[in-house]
């Protein structure tokens, strides 16, 4: 079998799971075969070998029954970075990049950062390896197999002034910080059950359902975070995209202002930052 083959067949295969079979068939073959897409797209004639054909032919079946290619292939791209990712934690989106950008603004003037909930630490690793000045960055989860995913991305990515324990959000956190982030479970029963099925199936329910339509780590979080911020301190949160309001109540009540809302890149509300 050659390139042109493989691709013609993977993309015929993918139609009921992919959005673009050929790109996605071209994207898992270059990936075994170490090349770019469009590079691949010039050796359409190139043979395969036995061992490339069936480990092309493996990752088509598994994606056809649904599987997200990023645990199949055991990594996801953010932020410019690879990060390691098995079913433990969700998937990073290009979304919470957003959130990055966000604390990358804020490493400007602030040294210290927490994050609750940091499930593959795409966003602290990326926060300390991109941030402008040197900067400490804590971040806990209450799952044991999330943290043993997110230090495995420190140390393959080389990433210092970072720590990861497991905690139950606040309870065995003992310092104060500048500035608090998360991204927590923000999901309403009522919607996780109109997500794609891939979602439901693959990935892990504890990182996106919360009680309360969803609201319920934001009150938990606000309600005790006044303890754990220095003065001037900021509190940043990505949430849904019909969540501003119910979140902006939430801060006021607890005696919070929503300063800034930064949308993602379909125009929702993405991140909200408070003080």
């Amino acid at each position: 079998m050659v390139v042109k083959e493989a691709v013609k067949w993977g993309s015929k295969e993918l139609e009921a799971v992919s959005l673009d079979p050929s790109k996605e068939a071209y994207w898992i073959l270059g990936d075994l075969l170490d090349k770019a897409p469009l590079d691949l797209m010039m050796e359409g004639e190139r043979p395969l070998d036995k061992k490339t054909e069936s480990k092309f032919s493996l990752i088509i079946s598994q994606r056809k029954e649904g599987m997200p290619l990023a645990y199949i292939q055991g990594k996801q791209a953010f932020m410019g970075f690879d990060f390691y990712v098995n079913n433990k934690v969700l998937i990073p989106r290009q979304d919470t990049e957003r959130s990055v950008e966000a604390l990358l603004d804020l490493a400007q003037s602030k040294k210290t950062f927490l994050e609750l909930g940091v499930g593959s630490g795409c966003v602290s690793i990326s926060l300390s390896l991109l941030a402008p000045k040197a900067i400490q960055v804590d971040g806990v989860d209450i799952s044991r197999e999330a943290l043993e995913v997110a230090k495995k991305n420190k140390k393959a990515l080389g990433a210092r002034g970072v720590s990861f324990w497991q905690s139950d959000l606040f309870l065995k956190v003992s310092h104060k910080y500048d500035v608090i982030y998360s991204n927590p479970p923000y999901i309403s029963y009522e919607d996780y059950e109109t997500l794609e099925a891939s979602v439901r199936k693959y990935e892990p329910a504890l990182a996106l359902v919360a009680h309360k339509d969803g609201l319920e780590f934001y009150e938990k979080i606000v309600s005790q975070a006044r303890d754990y911020l220095n003065p001037q301190g900021r509190l940043v949160f990505e949430i849904g995209y019909n969540q501003k309001e119910a979140l902006s109540q939430i801060l006021e009540d607890h005696g919070f202002r929503l300063e800034e809302v930064i949308y993602d890149y379909n125009h929702l509300p993405r991140v909200v930052l408070a003080s």
